[in-house]
């Protein structure tokens, strides 16, 4: 490889690594990542570095591939976020060398696709649905693209797709499905579409190798992730509530029909109108290419498709609408690639400039979670205090407990257990989003924790602008768990933080069997047993 080829390549990745040290919450550039979907899943990594498996000894939502992507984030960190952003970055990096080989199959002449290969992190990191980073739409990001790249390559000569491709569709096909099986949609139809053609074509054996190769990747993961829970007597309660307490449960829908229909359309409207700029750039870029009658038709199915699995979780999430983003980036790269540099309106030699610039702004431009995160040396940076909540309520238990064990009996973990250096020591831990009705034992197991004082603190988050009392803390926890929350558990202190551009309020509530003694911690309010 020339000398000129490297440099071409290297200046792309270093662009990327330093915008990720600006964009990525869990870059050492900010004080922490407040996400708590992100504060969660690394509860669940670093619990499991501690030798805790889930769904066995703790529950949550998510899949055993993120959960192990997390536990590796924590075996680099385990202290705070540094570990995740390596990994992050990694992700990143796979998106761009993926994006430049689509870019450098499709031969765009007058663009090099080391510049083009910049389009998928700005795609990724560039919005809203970015927040700050770690969710399993942005590790599912790169696999998603991978699939697009091969049917690109392929779309018209399906019988030459090799079967080692498939071996690695398979692999990336599992490794999204056991992370959250909610994002498998293009993978489903690329299956149904490679069979059906095959079919037609009356390719049988092709067929059949292509089958068990798919599987043969699928099933290398899957047997992975199967050994290790049954090795520790764990793979009944990995089915059970990763499968059917997830499909049971998270996102249930009880209403009628036609409510459900009317609910499903709402969130697709939601999922498309959050990123009307992003939705409105993809229509025209297929558009345009049907026009030029290029093969779009399973472009926009597998992305229909993939809408219309995200919004089966009857709910809206900020970061939902990230499984959009691989399409733009496939229809930003075809049409470039049917499109002469004169209709760009610009120089060649302004296009890797104008391409470098938009990868830049976009995060910061797009993503206003962005804009509120705490950078590293800003003074003050939480509600006009030099610490966050998380670290003051853990120099309150570390007063008395070197690794105090926490419940957070109706909110997620929001970096509460990173801040005190503990770890989860019940099944439920943190009150996933789920109703009593969606999932009474979560409720029960809160009670026998709270009865038998299995955890020296509780934090529960309450109403912001309201003076803290027993009757707000009371007003905000599931009334199941109210009587046993204050039988052994008292109030000591409170504190608010602004997370996210919304201002949080946190109440920390100590045993009763611990010595009743007054903590003073930069003006946090104090709170006497009743």
């Amino acid at each position: 490889m020339k000398v000129s080829r490297i440099i071409s390549i290297m200046i792309p990745i270093i662009l990327l690594i330093i915008l990720g040290l600006f964009s990525i919450g869990a870059s050492p550039v900010f004080y922490t990542n407040q996400w708590l979907d992100t504060n969660a899943m690394m509860t669940m990594g670093r619990a499991i570095h501690e030798g805790v498996l889930p769904f066995r000894d703790i529950i949550d939502q998510r899949g055993p591939v993120l959960y192990g992507i997390y536990a590796l984030a924590a075996f680099i960190s385990s202290t705070n976020f540094f570990g995740l952003f390596i990994l992050e970055v990694i992700n990143v990096l796979f998106v761009y060398f993926i994006t430049f080989n689509m870019a450098r199959h499709l031969k765009i002449g007058y663009l090099k696709p080391e510049w083009l290969g910049l389009i998928g992190p700005a795609a990724l990191l560039g919005n809203n649905a970015f927040v700050l980073g770690g969710s399993p739409e942005e590790f599912a990001f790169a696999p998603i693209l991978f699939v697009l790249l091969v049917y690109i390559k392929y779309q018209s000569h399906i019988e030459h797709i090799s079967l080692l491709s498939f071996f690695f569709v398979g692999i990336a096909f599992a490794l999204v499905f056991w992370s959250k099986y909610s994002l498998i949609a293009p993978f489903v139809v690329f299956f149904i579409w490679t069979a059906v053609a095959l079919l037609i074509n009356k390719h049988f054996l092709k067929l059949l190798y292509v089958i068990l190769c798919s599987l043969a990747g699928f099933g290398l993961v899957t047997a992975i992730i199967a050994l290790i829970f049954s090795m520790n007597h764990a793979l009944p309660q990995l089915i059970n509530f990763y499968f059917y307490q997830n499909l049971n449960a998270y996102g249930a829908n009880e209403n009628g029909f036609v409510f459900q229909i009317v609910q499903l359309i709402r969130i697709l409207a939601r999922l498309v109108g959050d990123h009307f700029v992003a939705t409105l750039i993809l229509v025209v870029c297929w558009s345009i290419l049907g026009l030029k009658n290029k093969a779009i038709t399973l472009e926009i199915v597998m992305c229909l498709v993939s809408l219309i699995f995200v919004a089966e979780q009857h709910i809206f999430r900020t970061y939902y609408p990230l499984v959009l983003f691989p399409f733009l980036v496939t229809g930003i790269i075809r049409l470039l690639a049917i499109s002469d540099a004169r209709m760009l309106l610009t120089s060649r030699r302004m296009l890797p400039l104008i391409i470098c610039a938009v990868t830049v702004l976009a995060p910061f431009v797009n993503n206003s979670s962005l804009r509120s995160a705490p950078i590293i040396d800003q003074k003050k940076a939480f509600n006009g205090q030099s610490k966050s909540v998380q670290e003051r309520f853990a120099k309150i238990m570390h007063a008395k407990y070197h690794k105090p064990s926490i419940l957070m009996v109706n909110t997620l973990d929001s970096g509460f257990y990173l801040s005190a250096n503990s770890v989860p020591n019940t099944p439920y831990w943190h009150r996933l989003n789920m109703t009593y009705e969606q999932l009474p034992e979560m409720y029960h197991s809160f009670n026998h924790t709270l009865n038998d004082k299995r955890v020296d603190y509780v934090v529960v988050r309450v109403p912001v602008n309201q003076k803290v009392s027993p009757k707000l803390v009371k007003a905000s926890v599931a009334p199941i768990n109210r009587q046993n929350l204050f039988n052994n558990y008292r109030i000591i202190t409170a504190g608010t933080q602004m997370t996210q551009g919304n201002n949080i309020q946190y109440v920390l509530m100590e045993k009763k069997t611990l010595s009743k003694v007054k903590h003073h911690d930069n003006k946090i309010p104090i709170y006497e047993k009743e």
